[in-house]
């Protein structure tokens, strides 16, 4: 990675700013992309999301079923799912369905 790409992906994550990164396989074969948002942590509970992205993990993938196995109020599963989601550690399939993201699996095996 040259310098102007470390300076302008710096530049990015000072000022809060979501883009998507395209770095160029070293043998040009191809290339890798993600985005800002996957590189910050962002706002998350270590003790209540674990268990809401590991019920996702077992299959839960509504929210009323989030909230049936961790035993949380639906309200309260609502707005982190919807946060969980905003920050890249869910992928929600139109409305209802949710699925763990990367991001999301990599999150459960530091902190669980």
């Amino acid at each position: 990675m040259r310098v102007i790409s470390l300076e302008i992906l710096t530049a990015f994550l000072l000022l809060g700013l979501d883009a998507e990164i395209e770095v160029e396989l070293e043998n040009q074969d191809g290339i890798a992309t993600w985005r800002i948002r996957d590189m910050l942590r962002g706002e998350v509970d270590v003790s209540t999301d674990v268990k809401i992205l590991e019920a996702v993990e077992k299959g839960a993938n509504t929210i009323s079923d989030v909230a049936r196995a961790t035993k949380y109020p639906v309200a309260t599963v609502w707005r982190k799912v919807n946060r969980l989601a905003d920050e890249g550690y869910l992928a929600k399939d139109g409305d209802k369905s949710l699925q763990l993201t990367t991001k999301g699996k990599i999150f459960i095996k530091l902190y669980s």
